[in-house]
């Protein structure tokens, strides 16, 4: 009776199901809590699983889980018998009549008020999920490569600049092992906190107006210290409805850059202060007779401005009527040939109607091509004030050589300038991905290149076959080298390309990720460097030959004076009246004088020629050891010596010996007539920097002559208060820029001097 109960019950919940579930395209299975057999499944699950009805009557749930045997199956339903759980969720695969299997959601409930208690699973097919959630991974770890392949640092913020995801790159920068650790962060807890309220600023102005903000100027501090000036971009994040959820942005670090333009154009302005320096006439004229350059001395010997001279052949300024005969002058121009020719006043040829000296120099480049005519002319009227005048020139010149030679190594290291281009491939050379720094650089939309090969950008047989670089990258991951590629256009451009493997998720190569930098201006840039290393040689060659000229042709007539005016005192001091003995010593003192003027020049060309022997210097030492000679000479002084213990520098010790007894000298020599003489040396930081200082509480100068303390033979004191040649600072400020630093000196009058220098 009982048994036909249930039957009865049976057919009652399967005819019940029957109408809910035979048109239901959901996979929903009704089964026995007692048999598990099942009593009724959804149209949607026959046609699924490729089963009858009548086949699935014989079946359990455990026949289509072939992950899941009976007894686990069993674990899942327990919560819901003991009454723990009103429901059950678990993902398993499902097995088709066919022997495939998908992955499915299974959401268990058990009904026990049905005459017949059965359990109800309602199946989702997770398998549309699956693919997209693959598919989304993979994309997000393309993009992450992409990301981490480029040298432009990339980070994203959420309304409240809180972080939410940047590059490796970017990473590094904040001191972090990896992107993951910037997530929930702000900038108030990295390096650059002190550029927080900066940094913030902008992403609000750029969130609340909707604009970008495209390539601007900023600072950044570093955790060491080191400030940087950043070449920075933001746009504005917006959600599927157009609404702004946050800010992306990029950066780049251009410091080295911006130093660099910086130092070009201080050179530049150095430069064209040197030649207006000279008062010889100098132009500057290009192989196809135009005059480039020209100096101040010229303008104002010809009478023409700039506008009328520069452009112009030199041909028409010198002979405005027309040549009357060969000139030698433009014979040797014209010529390309290194020539000096000195022309008397009523020469027809003279341009100045004084005897001048005209020197022709052909620049060459590297190779020992002629680039340029230097046309030097020389006023001989006035040799005289211009011997005088050549000694200062050459201190002033022997300035710019240094600070020239420091600032092209400081140029040697200008990075190539970043220009985003990446490129993906297959393993068959296809293009598949292309950005839109790629489109900037070669000028092909991507729909011009997708698909295509790669051959149309990177040309095989230019450096190596591109089976070589495949199997290349096949074995070390990346390939780098230099090229001429080709634009769109036509153009040609040197690049720099770099190729890396783009692995799939189980390491496999499956494509090649290629990023390109045009370096044109940097190889522009370094044959520049190279003509002024040679322009540079030529300068330290005139040098060397007028410290020889100094050194043989003037010593010997100033011995004559100096040993006749000696005879003389000695042989006829007793006939000679008081007045001639005085102009005697005078003639005397004057020539020993003047030979300390040489001895000093000659000194200034040997620290100058000289080569460097760098090696740590305890400076406290030397100044130890030169007031220790000094007392001993003038022990007479009362003088407090204040000299800070272990300040070791690197350089060359010799050398920075002569700067310290010329920085010491003076003070010792300007503080004679105090009674409460103090001299002090030390390091102190200075922005950052350590400065080397010696101060002195002496006779002080006026600062608005200070632009004068370096240079030769300018002296702030006279004669008869201070003795002196005025070649120490100029020597010292030769010896500190040799290192490649800066000295510079502050004072008061009556109240002493502290000189300052830098040792990089």
């Amino acid at each position: 009776m009982k048994k036909r109960d249930n039957e009865q019950a049976g057919t009652d919940l399967s005819f019940r199901w029957n109408r809910i579930l035979e048109n239901s395209f959901n996979e929903i299975y009704v089964f026995d809590a007692d048999s598990l057999n099942f009593i009724q499944v959804s149209k949607g699950a026959l046609n699924n699983l490729g089963y009858s009805m009548q086949e699935l009557a014989s079946l359990t749930p455990t026949h289509l889980k072939p992950e899941i045997d009976s007894q686990t199956f069993l674990a899942f339903l327990e919560p819901l018998l003991s009454g723990e759980q009103k429901l059950v969720v678990f993902e398993t695969l499902h097995q088709r009549k066919d022997g495939s299997c998908y992955p499915v959601e299974v959401r268990l409930q058990y009904a026990p008020e049905e005459a017949t208690p059965v359990f109800i699973a309602i199946i989702h097919d997770l398998t549309e999920y699956k693919q997209t959630l693959n598919t989304l991974t993979e994309t997000r770890r393309m993009l992450q490569l992409v990301l981490d392949s480029i040298p432009v640092r990339v980070f994203w913020k959420d309304m409240e600049s809180v972080y939410l995801g940047c590059n490796r790159q970017f990473a590094a920068d904040a001191d972090l092992n990896s992107p993951e650790q910037i997530i929930g962060l702000n900038d108030f807890e990295l390096p650059w906190n002190t550029q927080a309220d900066l940094y913030r600023a902008d992403d609000k102005k750029v969130m609340e107006s909707g604009q970008p903000r495209i390539n601007y100027e900023e600072p950044q501090t570093r955790s060491d210290g080191a400030n940087l000036i950043l070449r920075t971009s933001k746009i504005p994040l917006r959600d599927v409805a157009g609404k702004v959820f946050g800010v992306l942005g990029c950066y780049e670090d251009i410091t080295e850059q911006k130093h660099a333009e910086q130092a070009l154009i201080k050179a530049h302005q150095e430069w064209d202060q040197a030649m207006d320096y000279f008062e010889d006439s100098i132009i500057l004229v290009s192989l196809d007779e135009r005059i480039i350059r020209a100096n101040k001395t010229f303008y104002e010997l010809t009478g023409l401005t700039q506008k009328q001279a520069i452009g112009q052949d030199p041909t028409s300024i010198l002979h405005p009527q027309g040549e009357k005969e060969d000139c030698p002058i433009c014979s040797a121009r014209k010529a390309h040939k290194d020539s000096r020719i000195t022309l008397e006043a009523d020469h027809p040829d003279n341009p100045s109607g004084r005897p001048v000296e005209i020197t022709i120099r052909v620049i060459r480049n590297t190779d020992g091509k002629p680039q340029s005519i230097l046309i030097v002319t020389h006023d001989l009227t006035r040799q005289r004030e211009i011997e005088n005048e050549l000694r200062r020139h050459r201190d002033h010149l022997e300035e710019q050589v240094t600070e020239r030679t420091i600032e092209l190594h400081q140029q040697a290291k200008i990075i190539d300038q970043i220009n985003d281009s990446v490129v993906g491939t297959d393993l068959e050379g296809k293009i598949t991905f292309w950005n839109q720094g790629a489109e900037r650089l070669f000028g092909y939309l991507s729909d011009e290149v997708i698909g295509q090969s790669i051959v149309l950008l990177y040309p095989a047989g230019k450096n190596r076959d591109n089976h070589d670089i495949m199997e290349h990258i096949r074995t070390s991951g990346v390939y780098v080298m230099e090229t001429r590629l080709t634009r769109k256009t036509g153009e040609n451009f040197d690049a720099h390309i770099s190729a890396s493997a783009d692995y799939d998720g189980k390491h496999q190569l499956k494509g090649i990720y290629t990023y390109t930098l045009d370096i044109t201006e940097r190889k522009r840039m370094i044959e520049a460097l190279k003509r002024d290393q040679t322009a540079l040689k030529s300068a330290n060659q005139e040098l060397k030959s007028f410290s020889y000229s100094v050194s043989h042709d003037l010593r010997a007539p100033l011995r004559a004076i100096d040993g006749f005016s000696l005879a003389l005192q000695e042989d006829y001091i007793e006939i000679l009246p008081g007045e001639g003995r005085h102009y005697l010593q005078r003639i005397r003192g004057a020539a020993q004088h003047m030979g300390h003027l040489i001895d000093n020049l000659l000194m200034i060309s040997q620290v100058s020629q000289r080569k460097l022997q760098h090696q740590p210097v305890n400076l406290s030492l030397l100044v130890k050891k030169i007031t220790a000679q000094m007392m001993e000479q003038d022990s007479s002084r009362n003088i407090t010596l204040k000299i800070q213990h272990d300040v070791i520098v690197p350089g060359d010790e010799s050398l920075l010996q002569i700067a310290l007894e010329n920085l010491i000298g003076n003070a010792w020599k300007y503080t004679n007539k105090k009674t409460d003489a103090c001299i002090e040396f030390g390091m102190q930081k200075q922005e950052g920097s350590p400065v080397c200082f010696v101060r002195d509480n002496g006779v002080g100068f006026n600062m608005q002559y200070a632009d004068k303390l370096f240079v030769a033979f300018q002296r702030l004191h006279s004669p008869e208060e201070f003795e002196g040649t005025g070649i120490g600072l100029a020597t010292v400020g030769r010896i500190i820029y040799r290192h490649g630093g800066r000295v510079w000196a502050e004072a008061e009058v009556g109240k002493g001097a502290c000189f300052y220098f830098t040792l990089p």
